[in-house]
């Protein structure tokens, strides 16, 4: 997705003194120096009495370790005094003394002494194509430092040196927004150059691609290379993903993705060559649940598009290890696309198979957070995704405090308890509602509370249930069946005769479900159920008449 950053990285120790006695001594007096045992006026007497061993010092190992450990630049003085030959010789990776100095974050002093002895090493490369200035901006070097190497190249093919590449095709821009952000916008008057931003590197990224991939990027900086250069939001690399893919590839500061999303809201809704959409590729990389959030207020639809394997955006959610931060993803997602818990892939997998299974409690695990989706109040949806493949073990899961599943689900307030999933749950272990907890309580007995609470409408729990629509075959388990009925009207009892504030009683509201459902799985039983426990609710009370419709009244006589 992203190019491979092949700059040099610098050795400490190098093949032509790793075996020399006489190196093993100056690196320990330069190792002492550094961390403040030592001194480097020691380091400086060990130059010059060494001064006739022409091999070690024109090695890359004496000149590597006084940068590497900031040496005072005296000593350095002494070290090219000795011999000056070595601003002009190439070491491994064919980097010269300026590379390796560029690639130490030493001062402007330091470089600018070095360049002295040697103005033409600033236009050099190493063998992958990389010049002073390259490993200046990856390695992080002060701002004094990239001025001043800019400043004094020459000018080579490119008119503008910043246009300059490696043997990746990556110019100074393109690796200051891969690792290096922040120099961009200290030194905007060096990188900030339309031709610099059209230049893509050998995986078809521009500068824009590979800031958005930096998680360190801020928004401002995104901001100033939009403004350049507008039409980047609409460039794809070669793999096909646009700046907002490689943002979410990136993990993205949200700023940096809801910027992308406002300047080009398309986006969200444009795949890859791999039929991938950002959110596809969020989820494979295990995003922040905002990041989630945002991209689906743009594009909710997202949701239900499948890549090329034929998996949704929560198939490649649940291949990442269960926390309390997948719950509030797996719930967006399955939000906009409630049956995608449903669907196969490819490979003829429904997105609970993907969990990851390499623990050996990952049952109680799993079902542990199905407890927490219910006491946090996410939807059925989310309970039924993580239970559909655990049902064995949820069915004698209990907590410390002996509650089984159905304990928790209806342990709640009257407003936030959840119809479906006390439905969900009794319809999948229907032999719960006989667990006691530790207390000896069964879950009926903690429902009789929100049993008896009436909403504004002066519905009790048991209204809300008859009223509950039949869902599609692949949510039957979400239905109110007899069993649900009677053990909702069990908990209060009196509730089967109340009417609410329009005066329909529950029988009502199921007959009233029941005529406008196409579906109508275990509907007779719940009206009979009903019926059963109150005969008297067939009598329609007048001040129902006037609110239910003509053409419902007529279906309910």
């Amino acid at each position: 997705m992203f190019a491979a950053i092949v700059l040099s990285t610098s050795s400490t120790i190098t093949h032509h003194t790793i075996m020399s006695h006489e190196f093993t001594t100056f690196a320990n007096l330069c190792i002492a120096a550094n961390s403040g045992i030592g001194s480097f006026d020691f380091v400086n007497e060990w130059l010059l009495q060494n001064s006739g061993n022409e091999d070690l010092l024109l090695s890359e190992g004496p000149i590597d370790f006084l940068l590497k450990f900031k040496a005072p630049i005296e000593v350095l003085q002494t070290l090219i005094n000795l011999q000056p030959k070595i601003t002009s010789k190439k070491f491994s990776s064919g980097r010269m003394a300026l590379h390796i100095a560029a690639c130490s974050s030493v001062t402007v002093d330091v470089i600018e002494y070095i360049f002295d002895q040697n103005t033409h090493a600033i236009n050099k490369r190493d063998s992958q194509g990389n010049t002073p200035l390259h490993c200046a901006v990856l390695y992080y070097a002060p701002v004094r430092v990239i001025n001043f190497m800019v400043s004094n190249i020459r000018p080579g093919r490119h008119r503008n040196h910043m246009l300059t590449t490696n043997q990746s095709w990556w110019t100074p821009l393109h690796i200051a927004c891969y690792c290096n952000p922040g120099v961009i916008l200290l030194t905007p008057q060096v990188f900030y150059c339309r031709d610099i931003l059209e230049k893509r590197d050998n995986n078809g990224n521009l500068p824009l691609h590979l800031a958005c991939f930096n998680r360190n990027a801020t928004s401002d900086l995104i901001n100033e290379l939009i403004m350049l250069y507008p039409l980047g939001l609409q460039k794809t690399n070669d793999e096909g993903n646009l700046p907002l893919h490689m943002a979410c590839a990136g993990k993205a500061k949200e700023e940096v993705i809801r910027k992308l999303l406002e300047e080009n809201s398309n986006a969200a809704s444009q795949k890859n060559l791999a039929g991938e959409l950002p959110l596809h590729v969020a989820c494979k990389n295990n995003v922040p649940p905002h990041i989630i959030l945002c991209l689906l207020s743009f594009f909710p639809d997202a949701a239900k598009e499948k890549d090329d394997g034929g998996n949704l955006p929560i198939h490649l959610e649940c291949q990442h290890h269960i926390d309390l931060l997948s719950l509030e993803k797996l719930e967006a997602l399955l939000k906009e696309h409630p049956i995608s818990l449903y669907l196969h892939n490819n490979d003829g997998k429904v997105p609970s198979c993907i969990f990851q299974r390499d623990l050996g409690d990952l049952g109680d695990e799993i079902i542990s957070y199905a407890k927490m989706a219910i006491t946090a109040g996410y939807s059925e949806h989310l309970v039924a995704l993580l239970l559909v493949d655990f049902q064995v073990e949820a069915l004698i899961w209990k907590d410390e405090n002996g509650n089984c599943l159905l304990h928790h689900a209806c342990n709640k307030s009257g407003a936030e308890i959840s119809c479906q999933t006390i439905a969900l749950l009794l319809n999948l272990f229907p032999e719960s509602p006989k667990i006691v907890n530790n207390n000896g309580q069964t879950p009926k007995d903690l429902l009789q509370e929100a049993a008896s609470y009436k909403d504004s409408a002066g519905r009790l729990l048991l209204h809300r249930f008859a009223k509950l629509k039949a869902s599609y075959y692949a949510f039957c388990e979400f239905n109110v069946t007899a069993d649900v009925i009677n053990f909702v009207a069990d908990a209060h009892p009196d509730s089967i005769s109340v009417p609410d504030y329009n005066g329909m009683l529950p029988l009502h509201h199921a007959c009233l479900n029941h005529c406008n459902c196409e579906i109508n799985w275990n509907c007779e039983d719940v009206l009979f159920t009903l019926l059963k426990r109150y005969p008297d609710s067939l009598v329609v009370p007048s001040t129902m008449v006037c609110i239910v419709r003509d053409s419902k009244r007529m279906k309910l006589g």
